[in-house]
């Protein structure tokens, strides 16, 4: 998204409609993403935990352009994962301790990281989506929810096993 082929930066303009571009057109990498349970991207595990730092750091840079939220918010499932992700080493060892058995994670600061930059989404769609009464009735539902409910999957076991 920041440069072009040659290292140019494109046009302010330019950027803006590429993210929202992208925006539109994430929907598999979304389905793939927030499902933390089987974690699986596009049928691999590995890949699944390797993305998993840097899809929070995309959505960042996609909301950049505030014309990409009204797209973002439509992913069901999305806000969920990013809030459940803003936790994942306090509240789901599996994740953390199969980050680790994978090697996929490099820095151990990683999964404050992701913490980070899943509020920063959060806060922006948050923030943009309630500007001048953006928020359709569904998602002011899918608001008070998250007020509402716990961090923690409702899919995610304790003991470890998988549903």
């Amino acid at each position: 998204l920041n440069t072009t082929c040659h290292g140019n930066l494109p046009s302010p303009l330019l950027l803006d409609k590429i993210r929202l571009q992208i925006a539109e057109s994430i929907g598999p990498l979304v389905n793939c993403m927030i499902d933390d349970i089987s974690r699986k991207f596009y049928q691999d595990n590995t890949y699944w935990h390797m993305c998993l730092f840097y899809f929070p750091a995309f959505l960042y840079n996609l909301v950049l352009n505030k014309a990409t939220v009204p797209t973002l918010l439509q992913y069901e499932g999305l806000t969920d994962m990013l809030i459940q992700s803003m936790f994942y080493e306090m509240y789901r060892p599996d994740i953390v301790k199969e980050s680790k058995s994978l090697g996929t994670f490099v820095p151990p600061d990683n999964f404050s990281n992701i913490a980070l930059f899943a509020g920063r989404v959060l806060q922006e769609l948050v923030d943009v989506g309630g500007e001048d009464g953006r928020f359709n009735e569904e998602q002011k539902k899918r608001l008070d929810f998250h007020a509402r409910t716990p961090v923690i999957s409702t899919s995610y076991r304790f003991d470890g096993s998988r549903p």
